[in-house]
């Protein structure tokens, strides 16, 4: 996904961002990722929480959009995907004017030091994102890491006391239709702020035997890329 840092004073200006998500062609990006060679399905756009429309922004929305912005992806060095998606985005976001860099980094400086500190404008990463009961951990303004807590996972830096009530709200509701009605003004928000926007999900399935009892082990916690880790009876 793409992680705008929303404390960076560049991309603090949402008119910029919105600019940046509505510059990228996902029709593109599926080409990419379908000759990529991994388990990737370019985003359902229709169906996703973090889906933004792609509709024509008024003049209001753009008018106070930084010209000649200067932009830096910063980028895993070791990920082939990664970096043919930087390079996409840079193509994309060149045509509309801006001048945007990629910065090349190892993986554990960039994952453990650069993004958890807040050193980058853009970051390409990924992260678990479907699983709506994590999205406190994502978004609330309590998990934004630094030094002394790098697990927390609000790379964006995104602070919202009405998004922090409305999460707090969703965590401890009960009800279904409840639930659905703080979920829905949940993503109001985030569609309104744009701190970060995935572009595929990995694709993948976990098989075990019936012939398992007893086990503590979870398919989920292991690489669905790698099928040796289960053996299919």
């Amino acid at each position: 996904m793409i992680i705008f840092n929303t404390q960076n004073e560049t991309l603090k200006n949402l008119a910029l961002r919105e600019l940046l998500v509505q510059a990228i062609s996902f029709q593109e990006i599926g080409k990419l990722i379908s000759h990529s060679g991994d388990a990737f399905v370019s985003i359902n756009q229709g169906d996703s929480f973090f889906y933004r429309p792609n509709r024509k922004a008024g003049a209001s929305e753009t008018s106070s959009a930084p010209q000649h912005v200067k932009l830096e992806i910063s980028v895993d060095s070791h990920n082939e995907f990664r970096l043919k998606l930087a390079q996409f985005l840079k193509q994309q976001w060149e045509q509309k004017g801006l001048h945007v860099t990629l910065k090349k980094i190892r993986p554990d400086l960039l994952f453990e030091k650069k993004i958890p500190e807040g050193d980058f404008q853009v970051a390409l990463a990924a992260d678990r994102v479907t699983n709506l009961t994590r999205l406190e951990n994502i978004l609330a303004s309590d998990f934004i890491p630094d030094k002394w807590s790098k697990e927390q996972r609000n790379f964006s830096r995104l602070k919202s006391k009405q998004l922090d009530q409305l999460l707090s709200l969703f965590k401890k509701e009960n009800e279904p239709e409840k639930r659905k009605q703080l979920l829905l003004r949940i993503k109001e928000i985030y569609l309104a702020k744009i701190p970060f926007f995935p572009v595929a999900y990995r694709s993948g399935m976990a098989l075990s035997s019936v012939e398992m009892v007893h086990s503590a082990a979870k398919p989920m916690a292991f690489d669905l890329g790698r099928p040796s880790l289960w053996t299919i009876h």
